[in-house]
């Protein structure tokens, strides 16, 4: 191995705790969704701003804020949002034991 193939895998290798230790969206910045997060009350259009939070967002910080604030709306409602969103994830991906739509 090169010192460029040792700089380059330093590199990643930050480059991926950096992304595992990123701050999710504070709580707010979803508050376009919560009309959406109600069971009956249907899905954003993919050009909302719920939906680009949605996208910009990891799957892990989406789940983890649903399970932490299912009080505000309905779980099973908002862990079919980033489908409805038009997010593309690895089928089989599960949130507090529930099999997410799409993912």
């Amino acid at each position: 191995m090169g010192a460029r193939d040792v700089q380059l895998a330093a590199f990643a290798f930050i480059a991926m705790i950096v992304l595992a230790n990123a701050q999710c969206p504070a709580l707010t910045s979803y508050s376009s969704c919560l009309p959406y997060g109600r069971t009956g009350r249907g899905f954003p259009p993919s050009n909302s701003a719920c939906c680009d939070i949605i996208r910009k967002t990891s799957e892990k910080c989406l789940c983890d804020t649903a399970a932490n604030n299912q009080g505000l709306a309905d779980f099973d409602q908002l862990i079919q949002l980033p489908q409805k969103c038009g997010r593309v994830v690895p089928p089989g991906t599960y949130c507090q034991g529930k099999k997410v739509p799409g993912w």
